[in-house]
């Protein structure tokens, strides 16, 4: 994890960290399944497997997957970052897996971070009721 990563994990932990589990630096082949009977399973597995994101956030109790959480620095404006991000950000919504982008920056707000996470993920459901 870049040194900007590790900060930005210390305040989502403080955003979130009562209502989800964060996996930082998780590779796309672990977090999502690519069945068999898509065309061109196996290219679309290997292309995942070769892909991380920044942060995934789990249901506590079952570690399920609710939300990838990826940090745009100055970086995320070249030409082939914004490529990978697309197709990141394609695979996600196929996968139903909401994503937020969040800019990376000196300061966050922790109440914002968490209402900008909440907005695009909706509250967190108790499945255990």
């Amino acid at each position: 994890m870049s040194v900007a990563e590790r900060a930005f994990m210390g305040v989502l932990r403080d955003a979130v960290g009562d209502l989800y589990a964060i996996a930082p630096q998780m590779s796309l082949g672990a977090l999502l399944y690519v069945p068999a009977r898509v065309e061109r399973a196996t290219s679309w597995r290997n292309r995942i497997d070769r892909k991380t994101v920044d942060f995934v956030l789990l249901e506590p109790q079952r570690l399920r997957p609710v939300a990838v959480v990826e940090l745009d620095d100055a970086s995320h404006a070249q030409d082939r970052r914004t490529e990978r991000d697309r197709w990141v950000d394609e695979v996600c919504r196929a996968a139903e897996l909401p994503i937020v982008h969040i800019k990376a920056r000196k300061s966050y707000h922790v109440r914002e971070l968490r209402a900008t996470i909440l907005k695009v993920i909706g509250e967190p459901v108790d499945k255990t009721s």
